[in-house]
């Protein structure tokens, strides 16, 4: 009897064994533990929760708040449009709002939507957001906010459904809308093959503008950037694009056309820049190849590294490109007038350009600490010579542009507050000393 329960014994444990030894085969061998009580993390966006070790995590939770974004002046400087961010658990929504410059007072606030529209002034008192329209009209000593449609639209202009291969029907999308150069570009896009035909227009006299056929790129791609000058009387139509050399490239080809005469002015490569921007001069005299990939230096060539399991020399490893370049181009010859290199961790947006087109705005490293932007450079076009310098001991957290109506001022916000700063060429550093607005995000006027 003994003999039989030590059997069953035996055989119990053997038969929990193999379950054990089936679950661990299936799992890979893991054993699985309850995750860590998830620790809040402060971020730009509220406070999000993440668990701290693997596979459960908790839902993201964010704080509900708001902040001050995309300062724009009107021409005259006398209004300041921003978007204000709505940050809440469910989601985030943008509206337009103007400030005027001489009071302080929020006068009115836009369309609310989920995506941020940029902001445009087509007068000293008409601001375009997107789609909408609005108008600041003078009401005695005060102004008043008027909402309306009728901000600048897309649309083919009355062109026939465009079709592919003789009987399919094309989606059309617009690529980009450059009002300032009064170009629309577009894509009449196969839904099928995604093979289709880029195409322009005129904004203002609703016509098609002739490309040259070999910019009538059969593939769009959400990877090119296009760029104009602004149009001007007299001057010849100009555009720029950047463009993957292939699908899964990250190398990218510069080319410069001129749509007037219906031919390439110049062309140029640029190995390792998907994050690459383009901007003009406002004269189309330069054009700025922004965060453009630049060989990583070799800090010891005959240091040696281990690469594909073999000892090899450091020169003799494959390059490698950090997206910190800045190029100033001529637009006339394509020749790179300056050629600028900053961190790519302290500049991962562009640079700002003012409106005239003649100085650049970058953040920058001070001294050996590589990695933290603590100063201001303003530089001129095209020389790239340093007019200006601005430094603090601390980080410089903002993202200060030029302010539209005047290149004298800059100007960028920091959650419920505009900032201004005025400079003025000078050859030592100078302290940031902003005057600044302080908004209340909860007044009743922004909902």
């Amino acid at each position: 009897m003994k003999f039989r329960y030590l059997s069953l014994g035996f055989l119990a444990i053997a038969f929990l064994g193999g379950i054990y030894g089936v679950s661990r085969m299936f799992t890979g061998g893991q054993e699985f533990e309850r995750p860590t009580p998830a620790v809040p993390t402060p971020t730009p966006y509220g406070m999000i929760a993440m668990p701290m070790t693997p596979p459960v995590m908790t839902p993201i939770q964010v704080k509900p708040s708001r902040r001050i974004e995309s300062p724009v002046h009107s021409p005259n400087g006398r209004f300041i449009a921003f978007q204000l961010a709505k940050v809440r658990a469910q989601d985030s929504t943008y509206m337009a709002c103007v400030l005027d410059a001489n009071t302080g007072k929020v006068l009115g606030c836009g369309e609310e939507g989920h995506q941020p529209e940029k902001l445009t002034w087509q007068e000293p008192t008409r601001l375009a957001a997107g789609p909408f329209s609005y108008s600041l009209v003078a009401n005695g000593k005060s102004w008043k906010f008027e909402r309306g449609r009728g901000g600048p639209e897309f649309s083919l202009m009355g062109r026939p459904p465009a079709t592919f291969g003789g009987r399919q029907v094309l989606n059309i999308s617009a690529e980009e809308t450059l009002p300032h150069a009064d170009l629309a570009l577009w894509f009449l896009q196969n839904p099928n093959s995604g093979q289709g035909q880029l195409g322009a227009s005129s904004l203002s006299t609703t016509q098609e503008v002739p490309l040259p056929l070999p910019l009538r790129s059969t593939r769009g791609s959400h990877r090119t950037k296009y760029a104009a000058p602004s149009l001007r009387k007299g001057s010849p139509r100009l555009l720029a694009q950047m463009f993957p050399i292939s699908d899964l490239s990250s190398n990218m080809r510069l080319e410069v056309w001129n749509l007037s005469l219906q031919r390439r002015l110049f062309g140029r490569l640029y190995p390792e820049s998907s994050f690459a921007r383009l901007h003009w001069t406002r004269d189309g005299r330069f054009l700025m190849a922004m965060n453009v990939g630049r060989r990583t230096p070799v800090a010891d060539p005959n240091g040696i590294t281990y690469y594909n399991n073999r000892k090899v020399k450091n020169k003799d490893l494959p390059p490698t490109y950090e997206q910190n370049g800045i190029d100033i181009l001529d637009a006339r010859t394509g020749e790179i007038r300056t050629a600028l290199s900053i961190p790519s961790d302290v500049n991962p947006v562009p640079p700002s350009v003012s409106s005239d087109g003649r100085f650049l705005l970058t953040r920058e490293p001070k001294g050996a600490q590589v990695g933290v932007a603590k100063r201001l450079a303003i530089r001129e076009i095209p020389s790239g010579r340093i007019v200006c310098v601005f430094e603090r001991d601390r980080e410089i957290v903002a993202r200060p542009s030029f302010a539209e109506h005047d290149s004298g001022v800059l100007v960028w916000t920091f959650e419920d507050t505009i900032f201004l700063q005025r400079w003025q060429p000078s050859k030592s550093p100078q302290k940031l000393a902003p005057s600044r607005f302080k908004i209340a995000l909860n007044s009743p006027i922004f909902g």
